[in-house]
């Protein structure tokens, strides 16, 4: 499957003032803006390996589904962030990983994942306990659904490497920032 299809599938479940989305840098930002831009979203735009971090901030601070996008590249540069996720696992988290096993939006390296890493046996090793890759999409729906439940929800989504049509995010980063805060705000959905 590849990464498009699996956002676009991805995005018929979502209920607005309900999941918040964190997406990371490059293609996956771009498609998900192109699939569904909405002030619940908060793109990063030059930042790899936050994601994670970033959400699990969010998910402390609210009762809302706060789904983390994140790349195999991304994420092995802050696995550090699945031990913290481990210790604290927020019912709300839940983690995609889009595994297309390279660096896609920097030239196609191949990652570790291609090779020797496997991220949900990482994350289950770090404490995340409901974690599972998915290579079989024939019950995509039913794997989708499932992250609507409590507890913290890692996933590794097996992709290939085609890219969707997409435009470039046509907001600056402090435009992003912004809308996302003002959302929260007026939301009141932080719980301090």
């Amino acid at each position: 499957m590849n990464r498009f299809d699996l956002l676009n599938e991805l995005s018929k479940k979502l209920v607005d003032d309900r999941d918040i989305v964190i997406s990371p840098l490059g293609y996956t930002s771009r498609e998900w803006y192109g699939i569904n831009d909405r002030k619940e979203n908060f793109y990063f735009l030059g930042s790899m390996g936050t994601p994670i971090s970033f959400g699990l901030g969010i998910a402390l601070s609210t009762n809302k589904n706060v789904i983390v996008l994140e790349g195999d590249g991304s994420c092995l540069m802050n696995l550090g962030a699945l031990s913290t996720v481990g210790k604290l696992v927020p019912k709300n988290l839940k983690i995609l990983i889009m595994d297309n096993q390279s660096y896609s939006s920097t030239g196609g390296q191949r990652s570790a994942t291609a090779s020797n890493t496997n991220l949900s046996e990482v994350a289950k090793g770090c404490g995340i306990n409901d974690s599972m890759e998915i290579k079989n999409y024939n019950n995509l729906e039913f794997i989708l659904d499932d992250l609507f439940s409590d507890g913290t929800k890692f996933r590794t989504f097996k992709i290939n490497n085609n890219k969707g049509n997409t435009p470039r995010i046509n907001m600056s980063a402090v435009n992003i920032k912004t809308r996302f805060q003002n959302f929260i705000k007026e939301s009141q959905y932080a719980k301090y």
